[in-house]
C-alpha cells in the first residue's frame, strides 16, 4: 500500500512538473514573439 501511494504521488509530481514546463515554455514564447514584433 506505501509503495502504491507513493507511485501514485510521483506521478502527481511529474503531471505538475511537466504542466509547469509546458506554461512557461508558453509564456517564454510569447515575450519571444512581442519582443520581435517590438524590434
Amino acid at each position: 500500500m506505501c509503495y502504491q501511494a507513493m507511485k501514485k504521488l510521483i506521478a502527481r509530481l511529474h503531471n505538475s512538473a511537466s504542466s509547469v514546463l509546458k506554461l512557461s515554455g508558453a509564456t517564454f514564447l510569447v515575450n519571444l514573439s512581442v519582443k520581435t514584433k517590438n524590434m
